[in-house]
This record gives structure tokens, sequence and C-alpha cells, in this order.
């Protein structure tokens, strides 16, 4: 069938959230849509309850035996998408009964628009919003003729999920590269969204939201995203090991060159790429500049450590100085560390040695 939208949504052990979503979405107005969810090796009751609602409702299930991780798991998604418009949701989002029709409306009203969103509150399992909502939220529209105004825009603004978890068209999706694996994933995916098409944010709805993990503060909301970032804790593996300590390290120097390499390779005139590169660093080292400091403060001394130990030639020791010395040109990329730069010719004598 060859429904106007495709609602896709990853999940992972949500038997306890993705019944309220799916009851949400039964209930809508517009009804030219189907359902596909990605399944990333649930082991609790999730498929279970899911199925309870094909009889109501078209949906498609994709299972996978193994956890591949969340980034893998939604650009699979992402890959698998069909319809005319793809909408973005996740397991917990308890949606207003006219979010798809408003969405929609969006688009009519403005020919070149790539994405649209709707308002979000935080809700309890009951669906009851709570009392005290986020003040740090910002609910904007990029709607710019200038394709690099509404990337810097979205870098300058994006403070939450809600703006992520969208409805795109899907020629957009056809242009964007795969969502990158680093802190800030998301950022930057909504970022590159905003170079190929305009972006509305609908007041005439909302879209419920649980709290995500770390909520209580912003310290321990950022030291979540942190650990999530783990290539060991993304595929299932036990603990932080030593080779996975790096993709978590320094979260400010990754996102941005995980911005960077979005850049280069952006779906525009070469000009326009140029110019992304420049006012897209600019728009980044004004928001979160101030974060680099600290992820050269966590990293020198596990740098200095490793260039202390590089005396012998097993694979491991010269696969971490290798990667040892990436990251510290990443850093320096940034910010030109006197001692990150005598790590950094230690770590290269020795390497070379």
């Amino acid at each position: 069938m060859s429904e106007k939208i495709e609602v896709c949504i990853p999940m992972w052990n949500e038997s306890a959230n993705i019944g309220a979503t799916l009851t949400a979405l039964n209930n809508q107005t517009f009804r030219d849509f189907r359902i596909s969810l990605f399944d990333n090796a649930s082991d609790d009751d999730t498929i279970e309850s899911c199925q309870s609602y094909q009889r109501d409702i078209e949906i498609k299930i994709y299972r996978r035996t193994k956890n591949v991780g969340q980034t893998a798991n939604m650009n699979r998604m992402y890959a698998h998408s069909m319809a005319e418009f793809v909408a973005l949701l996740s397991a917990n989002d308890i949606v207003a009964e006219n979010y798809l029709e408003e969405l929609l409306a969006e688009f009519s009203r403005e020919p070149e628009l790539g994405s649209a969103y709707s308002h979000a509150t935080y809700v309890d399992d009951s669906g009851v919003p709570f009392p005290n909502q986020p003040t740090n939220w910002e609910f904007f529209s990029l709607l710019d003729d200038d394709p690099i105004a509404r990337a810097c825009g979205s870098i300058e603004k994006y403070c939450q999920a809600t703006n992520f978890f969208a409805l795109y068209r899907k020629s957009v999706l056809d242009r964007m590269q795969p969502q990158p694996f680093c802190y800030g994933g998301d950022h930057i995916f909504a970022c590159e969204a905003a170079l190929y098409g305009k972006v509305a944010c609908s007041q005439a709805t909302n879209v419920g939201r649980s709290p995500p993990p770390g909520a209580q503060s912003p310290e321990k909301r950022a030291q979540h995203l942190i650990d999530l970032f783990s290539l060991d804790q993304q595929r299932g593996l036990p603990g932080n090991s030593k080779m996975g300590a790096f993709d978590r390290i320094t979260p400010i120097v990754d996102m941005f060159h995980g911005y960077l390499g979005m850049f280069r390779l952006a779906d525009l005139p070469h000009d326009d790429r140029a110019r992304l590169v420049n006012a897209g660093t600019q728009s980044f080292l004004n928001r979160f500049g101030g974060g680099i400091d600290g992820d050269l403060k966590r990293f020198t001394p596990i740098a200095q450590q490793i260039a202390d130990a590089v005396t012998s030639n097993d694979v491991l020791t010269r696969m971490m100085a290798h990667h040892a010395l990436r990251k510290i040109d990443q850093c320096l990329f940034l910010k030109r560390d006197p001692g990150l730069m005598d790590v950094r010719t230690q770590l290269s004598r020795a390497y070379c040695a």
C-alpha cells in the first residue's frame, strides 16, 4: 500500500510504553499512514505488546536478533522508509489526536518545508503532564531562504530532541548522510535536515514525552549521554573497556567533528559547503566552545598515560597509541593547548620508535 505517511519507531525493551504510543496513533484524525517498528533485539514483552495492536492498525515489525546500538538501529530505519512523508517517533511518545494532521498541514502552508515538529511536554506513565516543565526548551522554526542560515540557527537553538522526532519529507531524508555515532548525533541530523528544507514548529498540536534518563539535572543528563556514546554500551558489551574509553571522554570535541564531517559532505555546491564549514564552526563555538576546556582536562592525563606506556610493539598498544594521536589532533584542531602538544610530541616519537 502507498500510504501518505510512514510512522517509524525505533525501540528496545519498551513494553511499558509502546502500548500508549500505539493507542495514540490509532486515535489519529489523519488516517492515511502505516507504522513501522524497528526492534533492536528486545528481551521483554515489547513484541507481544505490539502484535496485539495489529488487529486495529497497519503495523510492520522489523526484528533484530542482536542489539546493534541505538544509532545503527535508527539508520536502518531511515533506509527502510518508503512513504512520501516519514514521521519519526520515540517509543514513549504520546501524540495528540491531530498530531499527524497538523504537521502535514504545515507542508501545505510552506512548499519549501523539509520537516515539521510540534510542541512537547513531559508526561508521567499515565500521560498526565508534569507540573514543572523544562524552562530551557526552545520551540522554533527555521524559515530563512538561505540553507546556511537555517543550519546555523539549528546549531544555535537545538536543545532537546522534539525537533529531531519530527515529520520529514522522504526526499529530504534521501539526501542525508547516516546519523553519526557521536555525542550530539541528533543535533547533527536535525542540522542537516535544515540544510535541505525549511523547518516549522506547529503550535496547533503537541506530543507528550517521558522524561529521558538523567532528567533530574543537567549534569546527570550530560553524564547519561556521555555514557550512551560508548561503543561498548551501544554494542551491549560488558563495562567500559579501554578500547571503548575514547568514545566518551571528549563529547564536545566529538560532536564538533561530527558536525564538520557532515558539513564537508553536505549535498550542496562547493561554495555553499565552504561557507557552511566557516559559519557552522563559528555557530558551534559560540554555543559549545566553553565545554572544550573540560574535554581537554579529562583527556590530557589519559593521553599522557598512553604516551608513557608505549614501549611494547604489540598491536593493541599500537592501536591505543594511534587512537590517542588521532584524538589529540581532533582536540588541537579546536584549541592549541601547549600541554597536549607536548604529549603529542612524546607519543608520536614513541609510536614511531
